[in-house]
């Protein structure tokens, strides 16, 4: 049904990922701010959000998403510094 679109595949992908990557500026600006107080985030959630994002990642090489890879990439980083923060600031 939806064949025409395999060609496109890659490109909706880093599509999603782009609009993913934006949403989280905020969340990751909101965290930096308060880095000291990350009671409000999950680290199980951070860590769902890492193994989903490689899951995007490795689809991203398959289908040649550079965008998705690349962006992914930088979630990832996002969220192990949020990890990091809460780590850091939870055990004072």
């Amino acid at each position: 049904m939806f064949d025409w679109l395999l060609p496109y595949v890659g490109r909706i992908l880093d599509a999603g990922n782009v609009v993913f990557f934006i949403s989280n500026i905020p969340q990751l600006i909101t965290a930096y701010k308060n880095r000291k107080n990350l009671l409000g985030l999950s680290k199980e959630m951070l860590f769902g959000m890492i193994i989903s994002t490689l899951l995007f990642m490795v689809v991203g090489v398959i289908t040649n998403g550079i965008l998705t890879v690349i962006l992914g990439a930088t979630n990832i980083i996002f969220f192990i510094l949020q990890i990091y923060w809460k780590w850091k600031y939870a055990n004072k």
